[in-house]
């Protein structure tokens, strides 16, 4: 039968009648049978003059309203959304909105599935595609039999592009949108509405599918979830504006357009909240405990919830409101988030619907698709939005991960093996397999994580370019795992697979007395390779019982102390040495997720640049940086001979190695050799060091040559650079790159030469504007953040640090201002920087918990407890009270601001309240700054940087901040806390010569003074190195002091943001210090910035390149009145005085 488009425009009951395709047409098209008009009647006589005589007319009206739209209507904008389906008595009216306009066509009920409709988008490069009406529309089944293929996505939110790629990597249609998956099922767990601009579109063409599908002997399941029953019932608080623009271009609500008038509410509401397929139970959220309790099967449930998905919940009867509640199936978290569901609830639910998995979106883990509890619990939400393309792949018996278009395996807690017997020791665990020689490898793709640290390898070859896999977590809730592409590691015939373990940080020897098995006392290893073939056929190698174990080179490996390593023991040998390799009895407890951050990796290397002997005959190096990683060293010597060599920061006043800040560490690597030409560096460690001492070997038989320090640090990408006239602020500069380099080993840490090495919270908050100018530390501070989450106590207090090895299982947790404020303070710094407000979402609750903690523990709307205070300062000691309070208030008012952001108005209007109260009750007690412990720099820096005066008191706040400043020599007087915001406070309150006073000052204590004595790391403490020359015992690799590297970027060069993600900015540079010249630029969201300025004679020249796109402030030196500038550069003239 042929078809025809039917075209209507803004309710006019002409149309005309034009044969194509819809797919290719710009317009609304509805198709309708040739043999058949809009009412589905019978043609009479002159069948073909009556056509031509509408279609003349058509056009005449068609042209009347577009003239007269092009007179007096708006510009025509790209909004396209629909078609909408309304049911009016027995037609229907179909409605879209085509690039601003409101089209429309009204036809018969009867016979509606003849009716195909016209799916469009904006823009290209999505194609449109058509979708025939549906007859009739029944209430879907809840109990399926088992599938042979599955493909199983969640949480699209209407981000169709990723949703389409999806479907064509899965193999479930084809780029015409046509079904190519067989009887293959598609599972679309929840989540189709908000946040997404092609909803609409999105649920069409499941719609479409779902046809196809059955037509194939396959199956399209589209359960709802929580945002798809907030749109029914009102609750639009996510949706983008794009929708009810597109309802108003149509002149009805927003609510109407998925009503129960029309097709697509229809449609929706004949859908489930959980499905059985097969073993598997499918569900948005999860069954909850109280779901459980409530003794209904899964159809009784489906018929309790359906009647009530576009109610609002007050409306609800109380015997179904328990599904909509939090613990519904809609909402449920418990398998992911605080309070955690234990084991025995999921296998509870598994015993009540006789299933063996449960799969769920709604929550996303940052592992996105992965197994939980024993592999019980498979999550599929993925966050559509950063364009995260991943999804469930099942098929004879097997699930994978769908990852760009690849499978690769998904771990599962059966593969746990453990070696019991290794003690200190790193044993091997390994497995010996043949690939077949008639299939041709396509592709081979590895899975691991292990308890503790692994090394994998394939054939003695290490896979992949990472130190310190998995990572450090928070190992009883979070523990990561990598994938790896090991094709090219495969040979035809016999191949091996090995992993190394060691305890790292999870059993080996950690913490402040270098007690093991913080987290536990195993070493176990998961994982799993993945073979495909050119005949299509797959095969996965698994850990399981028949693997074998053996000792490795490497008889003790710990962060602390260094390795030893026995380089005359090969691979392929090996001894038993009493390992026992067993599946764990109990799996653990933490998800299993995949790595966020950027790993750990080789970095700089650097040749010795100075060698002497010692008055032991010790071969002696300096690198002349310090750094943290290890010394690489090239040699053959005598097989059984053993090589030591030592690491330190500072030399001693005799020459000799500095060890009296490494506590308990030895810092000591140690080799055996083997007579052959080696290469020897450490697997498991890294050491803080500049210099080292070998030993134990024909030190007169080595080469310096063929000796290297080699930086490891996490592979962040370089985001800004600076650099000035000043060769002591360029120093500082590096200094300050260089200590958070040595840091920034996977988490951030204050040190990374003596027995400690933690994630001290306040360290990482006071660092992390200074850090983002530097690197891209968006992934690498969210790995933090969530591990911080994850060790949060049930109470919200945030342990000092975090991930939490002292105390990782305790419920409750103690917390203190500034350190444990880093659970507010983190996200809305990254957010600012950033412009993601995913971040302020996904912190939200940890946020709002610590908030809460805190305000449980006030007096009277005061806070004072216990805590570090302003760590290290110099000058007189800030009250720790005050302290507390300050940090109070602003958490309170960024919690408040935050939950703006987010929509929960609610809690921005408590916490607003709340921040007003605690800055009232701030005044009231310390508004007068008239104790010593209330007057000193910092105090006063709080006060200013968290606005917590009235602006009218501000500046004269600031006035007693420069005369403290004064009594206090013209120096700094601050710790870790005050630090950060001295040199911006002072130039945002006019004391910029002052801040240059300070900043170029070589007494101690001062930035550049640690520079006189040779640093070239920022120490722990500003007098780590005394006026004398004597070392006090303390790290010389601390970057806290390095947060005033901010004031480089906001400051010299005045690059400030006006909007979230520097989609506007400020470049107001500060020019002074007796610089010449300044120059650098920062890589935002956007694109880049560049500053350079030059003064000579008080004439000063900028220049500045604004990223495409993006508005800039310019402020010229010597100008009152601002320039404003779109992209491009630009060069200004300019004064400055003296």
């Amino acid at each position: 039968m042929g078809m025809v488009d039917v075209i209507g425009y803004n309710g006019l009951k002409a149309g005309f009648f034009k044969a194509g395709k819809a797919e290719n047409r710009s317009e609304f098209i509805i198709n309708v049978p040739a043999s058949g008009n809009c009412t589905n009647k019978p043609n009479g006589p002159g069948k073909t003059m009556k056509i031509l005589l509408f279609i003349i007319i058509a056009l005449l009206a068609l042209f009347a309203a577009q003239f007269c739209f092009a007179q007096k209507g708006p510009a025509r904008t790209k909004l396209t959304d629909g078609p909408f389906v309304f049911y009016r008595g027995d037609s229907l009216m179909v409605r879209s909105v085509v690039r601003g306009k409101a089209v429309s066509g009204n036809f018969a009920v009867s016979g509606k599935e003849k009716l195909r409709l016209a799916v469009r988008f904006e823009e290209a490069p999505l194609p449109g595609f058509s979708v025939q009406l549906k007859k009739q529309l029944l209430n879907e089944p809840g109990i399926f039999g088992p599938a042979d293929k599955m493909l199983v996505i969640s949480d699209m939110e209407g981000e169709f592009a990723v949703m389409r790629s999806l479907l064509l990597d899965g193999g479930v249609m084809d780029r015409n949108y046509n079904w190519t998956f067989g009887k293959g099922h598609l599972v679309v767990v929840g989540d189709h509405f908000d946040r997404g601009k092609q909803v609409t579109q999105g649920l069409w063409l499941l719609y479409r599918l779902e046809a196809l599908a059955k037509a194939a002997g396959g199956y399209v399941h589209v359960l709802l979830g929580n945002h798809d029953i907030m749109n029914l019932s009102g609750d639009l608080r996510y949706l983008d504006k794009k929708y009810k623009n597109a309802a108003s271009a149509l002149g009805v609500d927003y609510m109407k357009l998925y009503g129960k008038d029309t097709e697509l509410g229809r449609w929706l509401r004949s859908k489930n909240v959980v499905e059985q397929i097969g073993e598997a139970l499918f569900t948005h959220g999860g069954i909850s405990p109280a779901v459980n309790a409530s003794k209904l099967n899964l159809q009784q449930i489906n018929t309790a919830c359906r009647p009530y998905y576009d109610c609002n919940k007050k409306d609800i009867p109380e015997a179904a409101q328990l599904f909509f509640g939090k613990d519904g199936p809609f909402w449920y978290r418990g398998y992911f988030y605080k309070p955690k569901a234990d084991l025995a609830t999921v296998e509870q639910t598994l015993s009540k619907f006789e299933v063996k998995k449960i799969v769920v979106g709604h929550s996303i883990t940052e592992g996105n698709v992965g197994f939980y509890y024993g592999g019980k619990v498979l999550g599929v939400d993925v966050d559509a939005h950063a364009g995260d393309k991943e999804a469930a792949f099942y098929e004879n018996g097997y699930w994978y991960k769908l990852l760009n278009g690849k499978l690769s395996p998904i771990l599962e807690d059966s593969g746990w093996l453990e070696v019991k017997g290794s003690n200190g020791t790193v044993p091997m665990v390994f497995k010996d397999f043949r690939l077949s020689e008639g299939k041709g490898l396509v592709s081979a793709k590895l899975s691991v994580t292990a308890l503790g640290l692994y090394r994998a390898q394939i054939n003695g070859k290490k896979v992949g370019d990472s130190y310190f896999t998995p990572g450090w977590t928070s190992y009883l809730n979070r523990l990561q795992y990598q994938n790896y592409g090991v094709t090219g590691l495969l040979s035809k015939g016999t191949n091996r697979l090995s992993v190394l373990l060691s305890g790292g940080w999870y059993s080996g020897a950690f913490g402040p007395q270098k007690k093991p098995d913080s987290y536990g006392s195993e070493k176990a290893l998961n994982c799993k390779l993945l073979l495909e073939f050119s005949d299509g056929t797959r095969q996965e190698l698994v850990s399981g019982p028949d693997w074998q174990v053996r000792s490795s080179f490497i008889k003790r490996s710990d962060f602390y102390d260094g390795e030893l390593q026995d380089s005359r023991i090969p691979e392929r040998v090996g001894l038993r040495e009493g390992f026992i390799l067993m599946r764990m009895e109990k799996t653990p407890p933490a998800m299993l997720v995949r790595s966020l951050a950027p790993p750990v990796r080789k970095q700089e290397v650097f040749k010795v640049l100075k060698s002497w002997k010692s008055v032991n005959g010790d071969l002696m190096l300096d690198f002349g940086q310090n750094l943290a990683g290890f010394v690489r060293i090239r040699l053959r010597g005598n097989a059984g001979d053993t090589l030591r060599i030592a690491h330190s920061e500072m030399l001693d006043q005799h020459g000799g190695l500095f060890t009296g800040n490494l506590r308990l560490a030895q810092a000591t690597d140690q080799y055996v050799l083997n007579g052959s030409d080696q290469v020897l560096e450490p697997v498991f460690t890294y050491h803080g060091f500049r210099y080292v001492r070998i030993s134990g070997h024909n030190i007169s038989a080595l080469d310096v040559k063929n000796m290297e320090a080699v930086a490891l640090y996490s592979d962040m990408k370089p985001a800004g650079t600076f650099s000035c006239s000043d060769p002591m602020l360029n120093r500082l500069q590096s200094n300050i790159l260089w200590s958070m380099r040595s840091n920034f080993v996977d988490v951030p840490t204050d040190c990374p030469q003596r027995s400690e090495r933690f994630g001290w919270t306040g360290d990482a908050q006071v660092f992390v504007r200074t850090a983002a100018w530097n690197y891209d530390v968006l992934s690498f501070y969210k790995k933090y953040l969530l591990d911080l989450a994850a060790d949060q106590g049930t109470n919200g207090g945030v342990p000092n640090i975090v991930p939490d090895f002292m105390r990782p299982d305790r419920q409750d947790k103690a917390g203190v201002a500034g350190w444990g404020d880093a659970a507010v303070l983190i996200p809305w710094r990254l957010y600012q920087i950033y412009g993601d407000k995913n971040i302020l979402e996904e912190q939200y609750e940890s946020m709002k918990a610590w908030v809460d903690y805190v305000r449980r523990r006030t007096t009277g709307g005061l806070w004072k407890d216990e805590g570090y205070g302003d760590w290290y300062a110099q000058g007189d000691s800030t009250s720790i009270p005050f302290i507390d309070q300050c940090y109070y208030a602003y958490s309170s008012r960024l919690l408040s601001k935050s939950a703006e952001l987010i929509g929960l108005k609610q809690d921005a209007f408590d916490y607003g309240k709340l921040s007003e109260e605690a800055i009232k009750a701030f005044m009231d007690s310390y508004g007068q700054f008239n104790t010593p412990a209330t007057s000193t720099q910092t105090a006063y820096l709080l006060a200013l940087a968290f606005d917590l005066l009235p602006e009218s008191r501000r500046q004269q706040c600031a006035d007693l901040l420069a005369q403290r400043i004064a009594k206090d020599g013209n120096k700094l007087a601050t710790g870790f806390l005050g630090t950060p915001f001295l040199l911006p406070e002072l130039s945002r309150f006019g004391y910029g010569r002052l801040a240059y006073q300070l900043l170029f000052n070589r007494q101690m204590p001062s930035w550049l003074y640690p520079i006189t004595k040779g640093a070239t790391t920022i120490w722990e403490k500003w007098d780590a190195v005394r006026p004398d020359g004597s070392l006090q015992e303390c790290s010389f690799n601390h970057f806290a002091y390095g947060a005033v590297g901010e004031w480089f970027y906001s400051g010299i060069l005045g690059i400030q943001p006006a909007e979230v993600g520097f989609k506007k900015f400020i470049i107001k540079p500060s020019i002074g210090g007796g610089l010449s010249w300044a120059k650098g630029s920062y890589l935002t969201p956007s694109g880049k910035i560049g500053v350079s300025w030059s003064c000579k004679d008080e004439k000063v020249m900028l220049e500045v390149e604004i990223p495409k796109g993006i508005t800039a402030e310019v402020h010229v030196p010597g100008e009152s009145i601002a320039r404003k500038v779109g992209s491009g550069r630009f060069n200004f003239k300019g004064r400055f005085g003296p």
